[in-house]
């Protein structure tokens, strides 16, 4: 199996050298790169049916930024090689920019240029060199996947995606495993997952596309006030009432505005993180106690990683969102307040709850542990932890259809149309589970009053249409760099699908390049969530414990929850 080796002061001086921990699989991909045919070179890089990359796609080709999207889908067949290639010739490669390589005009502006042959061989492949007994192995999948992150970039004279094939894989019921890697200049997760939508089909219904279903929200109660026509003076006061009501709300809105203004404005200039054991120090060791050694002339984004998933229960969440009247976005990010809390205290207070003995507490019975120790408790609270949320800027929510996303001026159209919001974690002790989802819809309608997403990507967008790509690029650096953490959620299918005749156990989400030492993702499918962290091997060495954490915050939350209808 694939695993690094421990890395010392000389073994880590360039990011080459920790190449040199995948030689299988950079060997193959090398050999695979060298068979692929490049666009004939007399095709003139100025003509008017050529498209060029938006703004943001544009971007993320800057090395600091180059960001690349993973998903990872579990097969309950093996994997016929060849049968692979003909579907993804069928679908995938239908879209022209899965079938481009991106090259400069004499401007200077990246271009999508269509290839007039693709081939899959060098594009879809088997690692060589791995045992059946290694492929087989626990925790195979997210090693691999880890080892993948911090691979060498794509070759921009071919496509810039690839597919491993892993046959005979364990875990989640699936016997095989492909692995998409793809630069995220491409499209963003929500681009990436209609076409995977387009590609495959139900597997009840073979002749159908999967269901798409709308985005959800709070369910807002739309009240009326009675018009009384026989009582003239009651509907003035009534009248009245009402817009001193709407003028509240007005004020209140552009108030929260402000303050949403405030907050990426302030983490640009000045307001970051606590240096804790999530986020290290500009020295390069862990604040707040941590005692990491980060490996020098690495970047973190080139970080070795460490992954983990799990797999949770849909229903459960949406019981617990229905009992507050929130989102499952609501509750998916009380779950990571409550496993990020749990997680700072058992780090910085091993004494009051030592790890091994940890595992099977509830939360109840860990925050009344922790509410009796005050002194461990105001300092956990007393932490800023703030996560980077990813927001789709369409106009339209939710997946979309792929033929409505390739239309010019659609309102829903393919591309990186993602912003960011600043979502601040409270870290604090409740006695009732729920309160944390309470706090978590509170902190969200603040955000939204703002649209702190829009805005981010509306001005992404402006400052790179006006030349000035470097500094939209240093401005989302140094957003990302003030925070600890970046969290992503996206919708899935609503009923099993299959890719050719092989269906679907299960899929999820990964972006590498993040300049952050965690990342949280979260995928729904069929009635079941994936949650995913993957961090920095040598900042957060035990991401399965974030994971193992978010699943006892969702039972005590769905028990509180169920409580309530007693």
């Amino acid at each position: 199996m694939m695993m690094e080796k421990q890395l010392g002061a000389a073994a880590a001086s360039s990011w080459e050298q920790q190449q040199l921990n995948l030689p299988r699989l950079q060997t193959k991909q090398k050999q695979k790169q060298q068979q692929q045919q490049v666009v004939d070179s007399s095709q003139s890089l100025d003509q008017p049916d050529l498209e060029p990359l938006t703004p943001i796609g544009s971007m993320f080709l800057n090395p600091e930024m180059e960001f690349y999207g993973f998903c990872v889908i579990g097969f309950q067949n093996l994997v016929d090689l060849e049968e692979l290639k003909q579907t993804l010739r069928n679908t995938l490669l239908k879209q022209k920019y899965f079938s481009s390589i991106v090259k400069k005009n004499k401007r200077g502006a990246a271009m999508w240029v269509p290839l007039r042959h693709v081939d899959m061989d060098a594009l879809v492949f088997e690692p060589s060199g791995i045992s059946e007994a290694e492929m087989a192995a626990p925790g195979f999948v997210d090693n691999y996947v880890a080892d993948l992150a911090t691979a060498l970039p794509l070759s921009l004279t071919r496509p810039l995606w690839e597919c491993h094939v892993l046959n005979g894989t364990s875990g989640s019921n699936a016997t095989a495993h492909a692995i998409f890697r793809m630069h995220h200049c491409l499209g963003d997760g929500i681009s990436v997952m209609s076409l995977v939508f387009a590609s495959t089909r139900q597997t009840a219904n073979p002749e159908k596309q999967p269901s798409i279903r709308a985005a959800g929200g709070r369910k807002s109660k739309k009240q009326e006030i009675p018009y009384d026509d026989q009582k003239h003076h009651q509907q003035q006061q009534q009248q009245r009432i009402f817009t001193c009501s709407v003028l509240g709300n007005k004020l209140f809105a552009w108030w929260n505005r402000v303050l949403g203004a405030a907050t990426p404005l302030a983490t640009l200039i000045w307001v970051k993180d606590s240096n804790t054991v999530l986020r290290p120090s500009a020295g390069g060791g862990g604040g707040g106690g941590s005692n990491v050694i980060l490996p020098a002339g690495l970047s973190l984004q080139r970080q070795p990683k460490r992954l983990a998933h799990a797999t949770l229960n849909l229903d459960d969440m949406r019981v617990v969102k229905n009992a507050v009247g929130g989102t499952v976005n609501d509750v998916f990010l009380a779950m990571l307040d409550a496993s990020l809390h749990r997680y700072l205290q058992n780090h910085y207070h091993k004494e009051l709850h030592p790890p091994d003995h940890m595992g099977m507490q509830t939360l109840r019975e860990n925050y009344g542990g922790v509410c009796q120790a005050k002194k461990a408790s105001s300092k956990v609270k007393k932490l800023r932890v703030r996560t980077a949320l990813m927001e789709n800027t369409r106009e339209l929510g939710g997946l979309q259809e792929l033929p409505a996303m390739m239309e010019k001026g659609s309102k829903v159209r393919w591309g990186n149309c993602i912003g960011f919001s600043i979502f601040q974690f409270s870290l604090k002790c409740f006695s009732d589970p729920l309160d944390l989802v309470r706090a978590a819809v509170k902190e969200g309608n603040r955000i939204k009053a703002f649209r702190q997403g829009h805005f981010a990507f509306w001005f992404g967008t402006l400052l790179s249409q006006c030349g000035l790509s470097h500094l939209s690029k240093t401005l989302f650096l140094r957003a990302m760099t003030q925070t600890s953490l970046l969290v992503s959620n996206l919708p899935g299918p609503v009923e099993q699908i299959m890719l050719g005749n092989n269906p679907i156990v299960h899929m999820f989400p990964v972006v590498a390049g993040i300049p952050q030492s965690m990342c949280v993702y979260m995928q729904s499918y069929v009635g079941k969530v994936t949650l995913v962290v993957m961090s920095a091997k040598h900042i957060i060495r035990d991401p399965e414990k974030i994971t193992q954490y978010c699943i006892d915050a969702l039972e005590e939350m769905k028990l509180a929850a169920l409580s309530l209808k007693v």
